[in-house]
């Protein structure tokens, strides 16, 4: 056998371990496997698979090792000239690890003996854990020889006309240059920008997963959030203003007596650690601000007041609320930590308040905690499996369950309110409006099957009135308590979803829904006629499309629907909803065509104009990342999670054709971005490649030349998506969008 697998040898191609794939090189690596069963010398597909994939992934650990390396090396130059900033050392150990300052050309094809790769390249694994084990232990100017082929690649493609290399993650990457841009010597960081940017406007409301977040302030405006951003709307002028001082999104809401002051609690960041911080809590070591915390501020003016609970609060605040008896000194906020803990704060005293009490609240979620309106000290919150009712005495805080005696249990208490007289009232899972009477925790009077399901929201008018909405049954119904009858019962519209969230202003009612939308109707007697005054996706949002000639824009998400915006007048023009989850998107130059990508390999193409599909088909094997018509709209390209790229020729303005598939990513496609003259293609993918492609052959395009004869639209490029960051934003004429999902 040993003898059978010498005799039989084939070529192939692989990435070069020397680094030279970026300068367009590949390695032909001679590959010994044995004969088949048949003893007919068939070549064995899983070895050579498998060999492909490993000398990939250690391609993959080299570039990384190379990038750090001169980065260290670059460090200990700098560190050299601070040290003698007249004299340059001539000799020493800083001096040996610098690359030379001329290198031979290398060879953009090599070919490497497969018995020479371990000893040069150190291309197995065991040699790079060798190696690593090895340098802190080696001296500069053994280190210098040893990387110093490695540093003659790196800089030649440094100092190639029309490169330049950035690192990402530890990674080299190099680009081509924009025609005409002349690389600076030594280039250093630029400035920020002078300019600042303004949010135009947010769609969409948080109320798919979030309750009691559409609260009425004293100047007649509304406030509630969506992502980060904390929204305050006029509804006479149909105008916004936003407070942006959150580090990620909002989860809980609640406005002070004085109907000024606003406190929002927030979800954890991404952990930044703060410059100088060693050791110690991680909350320590970690920027506060992307610490859950609670942010106290103006509605009038937007400026911050106070920060209150980073480093003390867990995960993200479910719920705060402020004390109404004593005009709002107290502030009560639960977090979602494991035991979900109540805490007592006196926000006003001390630079970042003084919590005075903490208490496990439940093991179970909590939904609502509410300072009662006219006993004080006293907090109602209620939950899964639960209603409570809490004392605060000085620093203590007491608890009391709610008895329910002979009426069922319901699993949710999922919301409550107070009346005039201060008896709480609540709503269940079980379609129940209980009334407890106040000071007591057994319940006094009930509204059996006020709702068919949940009752999601309650809100007192200020005539008395009980006004509640429902969850399966999307009514909206209002109530005499004093009689325990219905006074009204109206549906809401099935596209805004159940309501969420409902207060009253003057005559008119806003109702913050399940969709993530917010509507206003003039009177609770009909509700099918109401104005919407935002709108959003309710599913994760991915896809979003510029119109070029227009303000309009496109965006789909993981509920299904492709919307059309016009951002001058801030709705949604059309609603197309299809039967799975949608991706990506991407409208034709002309603005006839819309490409829609699905969290399948499904794709789907529509007439603008007449909302009427097209085309459909499918592409690849899993989910769809991306998709770009050509400028000249004779093509359509869609990127595929399985690394592919997938090039449709659109005949006739109806039908698209596959013309072919681009092949060469190791990772998933991200971004995809036509020149413009639709000739070539170029794409990033998850590991940060940037690689070039020939239209008209669907090979990828390696001269240097290609940056001389095309030019490239611009897009966003080599963004890491996040799941707490936006996921995407771009730039028209007038307007940033900036899409988050939650």
């Amino acid at each position: 056998m040993a003898e059978e697998a010498e005799g039989s040898q084939i070529k192939t191609q692989a990435p070069s371990l020397s680094g030279s794939q970026e300068n367009g090189g590949v390695v032909e690596l001679a590959v010994a496997l044995g004969n088949g069963d048949n003893g007919e010398g068939n070549h064995n597909p899983d070895m050579y698979s498998q060999l492909v994939a490993t000398v990939t992934l250690q391609q993959k650990e080299i570039n990384s090792l190379n990038g750090k390396l001169e980065q260290v090396l670059q460090r200990l130059s700098k560190l050299e000239s601070a040290a003698s900033p007249t004299t340059q050392l001539r000799s020493g150990p800083l001096r040996a690890m610098a690359p030379p300052r001329s290198a031979p050309p290398t060879s953009r094809r090599q070919t490497i003996d497969p018995r020479q790769m371990r000893a040069s390249r150190g291309s197995t694994s065991e040699d790079l854990t060798d190696s690593r084990r090895r340098v802190p232990a080696t001296s500069s100017s053994s280190l210098h020889k040893r990387f110093q082929s490695k540093e003659r690649v790196s800089k030649e493609v440094k100092d190639e006309p029309g490169m330049y290399r950035m690192y990402l993650q530890g990674r080299p990457v190099s680009f081509r240059l924009p025609e005409g841009y002349e690389q600076p010597v030594n280039p250093e960081p630029a400035p920020a920008p002078q300019q600042q940017l303004k949010l135009d406007w947010a769609y969409g409301y948080r109320g798919k997963d979030c309750r009691n977040n559409l609260l009425l302030l004293g100047s007649g405006e509304v406030v509630y959030f969506t992502a980060s951003v904390c929204v305050i709307y006029d509804v006479d002028t149909a105008s916004q203003r936003h407070y942006v001082e959150h580090t990620d999104d909002v989860k809980s809401i609640a406005v002070h007596p004085d109907k000024v002051t606003v406190a929002s609690g927030q979800v954890a960041g991404h952990a930044r650690p703060v410059k100088g911080a060693k050791g110690g809590s991680k909350a320590a070591a970690t920027d506060p601000n992307f610490l859950p915390h609670i942010r106290i501020w103006s509605s009038s003016t937007l400026e911050t007041l106070k920060v209150v609970g980073a480093g003390t609060l867990d995960r993200a605040v479910a719920c705060i609320s402020f004390s109404v008896t004593d005009g709002g000194q107290l502030l009560c906020a639960v977090d979602e930590h494991n035991d979900h803990r109540m805490s007592v704060w006196d926000w006003n005293k001390g630079a970042k308040g003084t919590k005075l009490a903490e208490m496990k609240a439940s093991q179970d979620a909590v939904y609502q905690a509410e300072f009662h309106p006219t006993e004080a000290n006293q907090i109602v919150c209620c939950g899964k499996n639960q209603l409570s009712f809490w004392s605060l005495d000085g620093k203590t805080l007491g608890k009391k369950m709610a008895l329910f005696e002979k009426h069922d249990k319901p699993k949710f208490v999922t919301c409550l309110t107070f009346t005039s007289e201060g008896h709480v009232v609540t709503g269940d899972s079980n379609g129940n409006i209980l009334i407890w009477n106040k000071g007591s925790n057994k319940i006094s009077s009930i509204l059996s099957a006020a709702h068919e399901g949940v009752v999601f929201n309650l809100a007192m008018a200020d005539d008395g009135t009980l006004i509640s909405g429902g969850g399966r049954d999307r009514l909206v119904k209002s109530w005499d308590l004093k009689e325990k009858t219905e006074m009204s019962c109206q549906l809401l519209p099935e596209e805004v979803g159940s309501s969420r969230t409902l207060v009253k202003r003057g005559d008119k009612y806003l109702v913050g829904t399940i969709k993530n939308s917010i509507v206003c109707g003039d009177n609770l007697s009909d509700m099918t006629s109401v104005k919407v005054v935002t709108q959003g996706h309710y599913g994760e949002l991915w896809g979003l499309a510029e119109h070029n000639s227009s303000h309009h824009f496109f965006t789909c998400a993981y509920d299904n629907h492709v919307k059309l915006w016009d951002a001058a007048e801030h709705r949604a023009l059309w609603d197309i909803t299809l039967s799975e989850s949608l991706h990506c998107v991407s409208v034709s130059h002309d603005g006839e065509l819309l490409a829609v990508g699905s969290r399948t390999p499904n794709w789907y193409v529509y007439q603008v104009s007449s909302q009427q599909q097209l085309a459909s088909g499918s592409c690849g094997s899993e989910q769809l990342e991306c998709c770009e018509f050509s400028p000249d709209g004779a093509y359509v390209a869609f990127g595929s999670r399985d690394n592919n790229i997938y090039v449709y020729k659109i005949e006739g303005g109806a039908s698209l054709k596959l013309a072919g598939k681009c092949q060469g990513h190791t990772s998933f496609v991200t971004h995809i971005d036509w020149s413009v003259d639709s000739s070539y293609l170029r794409s990033n993918s998850g590991d940060y490649e940037l690689l070039y492609w020939e239209v008209s052959t669907c090979k990828q395009f390696t001269e240097v030349t290609l940056v001389t004869i095309c030019q490239l639209l611009p897009v966003c490029l080599l963004l890491p998506v996040c799941l707490l960051l936006p996921v995407f934003m771009f730039t028209t004429t007038r307007y940033m969008f900036v899409c988050y999902y939650y």
